[in-house]
């Protein structure tokens, strides 16, 4: 299995190559930087409504999800870095090429925007209830909703940490693969991770599965936030899912708001600057 440390490191060196490039058109940069809003992280959570998910536990795990950014701990994480603000998104997920945004980015720096957010995630509706599950096809077609960071479009937001948390029950059994499902979900993992996601948690429910977490932690966690590194944590049942959903959620928030290095095209962009100002002066 591919070294999850070598991964990152990948990743992050081809940030920093792209954010050269981007550097040289400081002014162009500007602008985009102008127009984004910056936050401490961006969140991007993958939930799996694939077939093996009745719709009464459909209506459970998004209670369950939305109750978890009703909580104060979560919210005192979210408030806690510099920023003061994460920005969360949330795509629902199922067979191949099938990924459908359950509720867009939102900027949650507060109750009342934690709350909308809450209600939004409350109010989605189910976009399929008979398909397959391509986990591997959602990791990999999702990496870039988080915009710039991981090579997408700007999504309206600029972070130095981004995070993916997969909530789901059932093993990869649809994503286009030449070998195996399993090597096809790490694939997806990995090159997740070399695109700039620094880490994956995934929430298993293991109530028709009671091995998911087992395999969700051989195939799909990775990545790392300084020393933490991606984990799965279990959920029993999706009536129970706030409940292990909450605490991995606002510690990860947490460790992200402590993350105070900024990412390359910043620092990159500030040298460059001050580069400038200087060969100006002399000239």
């Amino acid at each position: 299995m591919t070294d999850i440390s070598t991964v990152q490191n990948i990743g992050r060196c081809r940030r920093f190559l792209t954010s050269c490039v981007v550097a040289v058109a400081a002014p162009v940069l500007a602008i985009n930087s102008a127009q984004a809003v910056a936050v401490d992280s961006e969140v991007l959570l993958l939930v799996d409504v694939s077939r093996g998910l009745s719709n009464s536990d459909f209506s459970l795990m998004t209670q369950g999800i939305a109750d978890s950014f009703r909580s104060s701990t979560v919210l005192d994480s979210i408030q806690s870095g510099s920023e003061g603000s994460v920005a969360i998104a949330l795509v629902f997920w199922s067979g191949n090429n099938k990924q459908q945004t359950g509720v867009a980015w939102a900027n949650i720096s507060d109750s009342v925007s934690a709350e909308a957010f809450a209600t939004s995630v409350e109010k989605a509706t189910r976009p399929w209830d008979n398909s397959k599950t391509a986990l591997g096809d959602a990791i990999r077609d999702t990496t870039a909703y988080f915009g710039t960071e991981t090579g997408g479009t700007a999504n309206g937001f600029e972070s130095a940490v981004q995070i993916v948390n997969m909530i789901g029950g059932s093993e990869d059994n649809n994503t286009p693969t030449g070998s195996s499902r399993e090597a096809a979900v790490v694939a997806a993992r990995d090159q997740s991770l070399v695109s700039g996601v620094d880490i994956i948690n995934a929430i298993a429910v293991t109530q028709d599965d009671p091995g998911i977490a087992s395999y969700y932690d051989d195939f799909v966690v990775g990545g790392a936030i300084g020393t933490t590194q991606g984990t799965t944590t279990t959920a029993a049942n999706y009536s129970s899912l706030a409940t292990s959903f909450t605490p991995i959620l606002a510690s990860t928030l947490s460790i992200a708001a402590a993350t105070t290095v900024p990412e390359p095209a910043a620092s990159l962009l500030l040298t460059t600057s001050f580069g400038l100002l200087l060969f100006r002066r002399r000239h």
